[in-house]
């Protein structure tokens, strides 16, 4: 099974980059009960929406070619520099502890205009404001996540600048990601 999602995904290096910095922050920490996401995985989801029809889906990789709203969009580099448990607090993820206001004002409107195409049910309507992440690894037992890991942090940078529709394919051990399209 399918579902899909809008990202950042950035080059093949900055993914390994990423993932080798937070795994020297995992060792360095001694967190050994992670279940780690695959370094070709990481990405930054920007609007999660789930499975599509193959008609939806054709409208929406249309759009990697013409969304006027990515025209509007300064890319920019996020400064991972904080811990943090996100999807029902299983997962542990690597943010930036501040974004600017006019890039979350740019990611809000983004995800209110793919919401506003596909049917409301398809787009997860959280109701928590969007919190940019990367996700490192899931499956964290309570109690093993502590702020302190964040002094063992030091910053990566993740560039915020290929927007990409995603897939993941849950059927897939481990799961498989792929591109759809990207901007």
């Amino acid at each position: 099974m399918r579902r899909y999602f809008w990202a950042f995904y950035p080059e093949e290096e900055v993914r390994v980059k990423v993932w080798d910095k937070a795994c020297q922050v995992l060792n360095a920490a001694n967190i050994s009960n992670i279940k780690p996401v695959l370094n070709t995985n990481t990405h930054m989801t920007l609007c999660y929406i789930g499975e599509l029809s193959d008609e939806e889906l054709e409208k929406e990789s249309k759009l990697c070619e013409k969304f006027n709203l990515f025209e509007s969009y300064n890319p920019l580099t996020l400064k991972l520099d904080t811990w943090c448990l996100v999807a029902r607090k299983k997962m542990l993820a690597l943010a930036p502890s501040s974004v600017p206001d006019e890039w979350l004002d740019w990611v809000n409107e983004f995800r209110l205009q793919v919401r506003n195409r596909l049917p409301k049910s398809k787009v997860y309507q959280g109701s928590k404001a969007y919190l940019p992440h990367v996700t490192i690894g899931g499956s964290i037992g309570r109690g093993s996540f502590k702020s302190e890991f964040n002094d063992f942090l030091e910053p990566i940078y993740f560039p915020a600048t290929h927007i990409s529709l995603m897939y993941s394919d849950t059927s897939t051990p481990g799961g498989k990601y792929g591109v759809v399209g990207q901007v």
